[in-house]
């Protein structure tokens, strides 16, 4: 480690003369000059000096002596893994900012209160789906009715609980599930996204209301109640 050290700290008196390239691309009659162009010699010597300097990029005291010549040491380097885009697993699409979602679907984009700042928003379904963490937590708002199909389609898994919310009629699903909804005139199919439970509410302007995730039945009801109309 400390003759390689010491090798390159020497370095920095023993770079070779850079070639005048503006003179000789001036110098040269036309493209035929490439052919009688003599081989550069220090190529080699700088291949050698980037394989050098990769070795010592690689070990401790040596990528601090190349830093210290550099004028980086006080530069600190951290090596982090790409942050995940919050929702990406869920299959939403992409996501979108506040304002877009609040420009394109109205009183849809409002998130519910009782949780804060979603994590990512996405336009999904017609509507609005707000991605939270910790833990995690689907809440959607799009225009659609369920309750038609909902005793056939939750699946034998799951146990079904019809109550009301806020008024509304609501289905409270635990367990693995999905369900049916009508969309628009025509009926699609929605597979539970996050494990946990879901609370489904119908809203009397057309909204389904979702809520999916390991969150339990009264927490659930709360969140619904503090998504605004």
């Amino acid at each position: 480690m400390a003759e390689l050290h010491d090798e390159l700290l020497a370095l920095r008196a023993d770079w070779p003369e850079t070639p005048d390239l503006a003179e000789a691309v001036l110098a040269a009659p036309g493209p035929a000059a490439a052919h009688r162009r003599p081989k550069a010699r220090w190529k080699p010597v700088a291949a050698a000096l980037l394989a050098a300097f990769a070795v010592a990029m690689a070990i401790e005291p040596a990528r601090s002596a190349v830093l210290e010549w550099l004028g980086l040491a006080s530069v600190e380097i951290e090596r982090r893994e790409p942050a995940p885009v919050p929702g990406a697993s869920l299959q939403l699409g992409a996501p979108i900012p506040a304002a877009r979602a609040r420009a394109e679907f109205g009183d849809l984009a409002g998130p519910p209160s009782a949780l804060g700042d979603p994590a990512g928003i996405y336009a999904h379904d017609g509507g609005v789906a707000f991605v939270y963490a910790a833990p995690d937590l689907l809440v959607q708002r799009f225009p659609a009715r369920a309750g038609e199909f909902i005793e056939k389609t939750v699946g034998a898994a799951a146990s079904l609980e019809r109550l009301r919310v806020g008024g509304d009629p609501a289905y409270w699903i635990a367990g693995a599930h999905g369900f049916a909804y009508r969309a628009r005139g025509s009926v699609d199919y929605e597979d539970q996204r996050i494990a946990g439970n879901t609370l489904l509410v119908e809203r009397p302007d057309g909204e389904l209301l979702r809520i999916e995730g390991e969150v339990a039945r009264d927490r659930a009801i709360a969140i619904a109640d503090s998504v605004p109309r």
